[in-house]
């Protein structure tokens, strides 16, 4: 019977055998020949690394493991356990299972050894699998001399591999710990408390109010001083480990017996945390070393977390008016005594609740990014809210953040010379911002219009009344051409016309500051005015006529108010409630003297006589005499000299025109000048150009008459030089 049982035993192995080289057979004839021959080409060609659980490194100074423990892996070293970083188990394995040889030694004598380090070797390792193999061997030996290689022995024979799988064994314990100090969810946290030499100043959470933090319950904090905090408590990571077990002594050696700062961490239904921050990190100025109330163990990390957690009171405090950032809003509502104003996003437009027309997309964000620019200045207590307006506040801003529960409203009081008094809902401080904010902080419906106030054809521009700003003109086009009427009949420029039609045609306003014309505005007495007539087929917007379409002939009449601190000047359309902003760039290309630019022009083949007058300086006359040029009543005069001074005169454009009538008192006219006599059909013709002082500004250049008109110009310095350096 036994006997039996034996071949039946016998029967079973044997057939478990050859189910497993079947196995074998079949699992290798999945994996592809290139596959199966680079595993060959490996030092350890049975390792696979997804099937390692345990690793055994025993270094002679210190013998270490690290364990496979569930999704994660732990470091263990005299006796103690920690998580480990997995990044860098991994690049332990990745390096031993590809390790390819470039040489291989053959088997290995006991001569060899000592040779190749390997008979004390500087690292014994042993890899642990789930696989049939089981177990992997192999010893780290010398480097190699003049190679980014060493030595290493497996099953009894050597090989040369890459130095990168030596580096990824010869390493400490801790420096396989994982780096991740405090690994915390933000959500739980309820409070930070921040313990410093001498002060104490604690952040809480506000209940019900989505992300908003307060300082000492009070002031709301900063939210990039509150998100750089948590951070760091998301993934304070340490750079490197100094202690395991800390002594009073190395406390103390590291400056945590008194820490430059704690950092109390309240979390729901957790044990609070602390962390306590020390002197610097030894040989690395830019770390500090930390340790855990909870953990024996010392580390360094960036000094940035101990400048988070270090900030003045002021930094913590938030000096901006909202927390919510423009691109998170979702409903806007302006009060004031004349009632709501609500704006609601929906997708990319906003819709308006309580004014008339939709508000304007761009308008709208531009508003809210000024909004989230302004700063605080400085604050005053509570004790100043009567004298700053904010006792029973009329006027009020509201936000209300996409996704979040809560909304935050700001109080508008009053404003003076310097500033202008706000107070956030549910604090008591009144915060100062600079007197520039009352264009951000006092608006209306008419801030969410889109930005355009006319929009009409140029090519369809037939008169034009500029008055203000240091000149009045008015100009005419008929027949394709642009003339002045007044104040003196001259040629208007084309290419200034040109650029006045196209700039009118499409005025935009800087920005809309309100529905209603206040004071401020300097509106009822304007700076200067402007009048527009348009006459054509028009374009199609709501000035339209008893037919539908647009009227025959428009006219706009664009009033110029106060300057605005910021920039431009107030303005507004007579025809049209509104006020808004036009920016100076504009005001500078509309309100300029239409007059012709092309001050000088003549056929300088045509000269016969030049007369140049120095101030203070000899009266030069010249005639021309055949293709030559002769002092008058005296000797030749170099014609190459004449003909440039020609040159430069005979087309002289003015960058700039000042105005009509006399000249400005500084202008300087009279410094010198150049009078050309022209021949032609028409009889002799006296072209005179003067030249006075030189001005600043874009362009620069300098003052210049032209006797034929009643106006002052400029010319550019080349000019002015040509005409100054005609001298005998």
């Amino acid at each position: 019977m036994a006997s039996k049982a034996q071949l039946r035993t016998t029967g079973w192995l044997s057939g478990l055998v050859i189910i497993g080289a079947a196995a074998l057979w079949w699992s290798n004839k999945q994996v592809p020949d290139v596959v199966r021959d680079e595993r060959r080409a490996r030092v350890f060609t049975a390792l696979r690394r997804d099937q390692v659980q345990r690793v055994e490194v025993d270094r002679g100074i210190e013998r270490f493991t690290c364990r496979k423990d569930g999704a994660r892996w732990v470091v263990e070293v005299n006796g103690r356990s920690n998580e480990a970083d997995d990044t860098e188990v991994e690049r332990m394995l990745n390096e031993a299972e590809f390790a390819q040889p470039t040489r291989a030694l053959g088997a290995l004598d006991a001569t060899t050894r000592r040779q190749f380090g390997l008979d004390a070797p500087r690292a014994r390792v042993t890899l642990h699998d789930s696989s049939a193999s089981g177990t992997t061997r192999f010893t780290i030996g010398a480097d190699v001399r003049d190679e980014r290689a060493v030595y290493v022995e497996f099953e009894q024979k050597g090989y040369v591999v890459p130095r990168s799988v030596a580096d990824a064994f010869l390493v400490r314990a801790r420096d396989l710990r994982s780096r991740n100090l405090v690994e915390v969810e933000v959500d739980r946290v309820s409070r930070i408390e921040l313990t410093r030499p001498g002060s104490t100043v604690s952040l809480d959470k506000q209940p019900g109010a989505g992300s908003v933090w307060r300082v000492d319950r009070g002031e709301r904090a900063s939210r990039a001083a509150i998100e750089a905090l948590l951070g760091d408590l998301r993934e304070l990571r340490a750079t490197r480990f100094l202690e395991d077990e800390a002594t009073p002594q190395t406390l103390a050696r590291h400056g945590l017996d008194a820490p430059s700062a704690t950092m109390t961490v309240t979390r729901a239904s957790r044990p609070s945390l602390v962390i306590r921050y020390g002197g610097q990190c030894p040989g690395h100025s830019d770390e500090v070393v930390v340790r855990r109330d909870d953990s024996s163990a010392l580390a360094c990390v960036s000094r940035t977390s101990l400048e988070n957690a270090t900030r003045p009171v002021e930094q913590l405090r938030d000096n901006t008016l909202l927390a919510t950032r423009p691109d998170e809003v979702e409903r806007i509502v302006l009060h004031s005594a004349s009632g709501d104003v609500t704006a609601r996003r929906s997708g990319e437009t906003w819709r308006l609740e309580g004014a008339p027309g939709a508000g304007d997309f761009d308008s709208v964000n531009n508003w809210l990014d000024a909004l989230a620019a302004l700063r605080v200045e400085s604050r005053e207590d509570a004790t100043q809210a009567q004298a700053r307006g904010l006792a029973a506040p009329s006027r009020w801003i509201e936000i209300t953040r996409t996704g979040v529960e809560g909304r935050e409203r700001i109080e508008v009081g009053a404003r003076d010379d310097d500033h202008v008094y706000v107070r956030r809902e549910g604090e008591q401080t009144i915060l100062a911002l600079a007197n520039s904010a009352d264009s951000t902080l006092f608006v209306d419906a008419a801030r969410f219009r889109a930005s355009a106030v006319i929009r009409d054809v140029p090519e369809e521009l037939r008169a034009l009344v500029t008055d203000g700003l240091g000149f009045r003109d008015e100009a005419t086009r008929d027949a394709g051409r642009w003339s002045l009427v007044h104040p003196i009949s001259a040629g208007a420029d084309p290419l200034v016309m040109r650029t006045v039609a196209e700039r009118l045609a499409s005025l935009d306003a800087q920005r809309w500051v309100s529905l209603e014309t206040r004071p401020e505005h300097g509106l009822d007495r304007p700076a200067a005015r402007m009048v527009a007539r348009f006459e054509g087929a028009g374009v199609a917007t709501e000035d339209a006529g008893t037919d539908g379409g647009p009227a025959r002939v428009r006219e706009y009449t664009v009033l110029l108010g106060a300057v605005v601190a910021t920039g431009g000047r107030y303005a507004k359309l007579a025809e049209k409630p509104g006020v808004f902003v036009l920016a100076q760039s504009v005001i500078d290309e509309l309100w300029q003297p239409h007059l012709e630019r092309e001050i000088l022009s003549f056929d300088r083949a045509a000269a016969q006589r030049v007369e140049c007058v120095q101030a203070n300086g000899p009266r030069l006359t010249l005639r021309r005499e055949g293709n030559g040029w002769r002092i008058d009543g005296g000797a030749s005069f170099d014609r190459s000299r004449v003909e440039a001074l020609l040159e430069t005169l005979s087309s002289v454009r003015a960058p700039r025109v000042f105005g009509y009538g006399p000249p400005p008192a500084n202008a300087g006219l009279g410094e010198a000048s150049v009078a050309i006599s022209v021949g032609g059909d028409g009889g002799m013709r006296i072209h005179r150009i003067t030249v006075g002082r030189e001005f600043a500004g874009s362009p620069s250049g300098v003052y210049a008459r032209v006797d034929a008109i009643d106006g002052t110009a400029s010319v550019s310095e080349e000019v002015s030089r040509a005409i100054r350096a005609c001298t005998p």
